[in-house]
């Protein structure tokens, strides 16, 4: 019970920083054509 209770914390924090990662680049990517269609 406690290795697989550990596991499967171990894969929401894998989707958690995934989605983190995917925020921030969707993110950063807005702001990059923001700034080139500002220019």
């Amino acid at each position: 019970m406690e290795s697989g209770l550990t596991a499967l914390n171990s894969y929401e924090n894998r989707v958690y920083q995934l989605m983190m990662i995917n925020a921030v680049t969707s993110l950063s990517s807005t702001v990059h054509s923001a700034g080139l269609r500002g220019k």
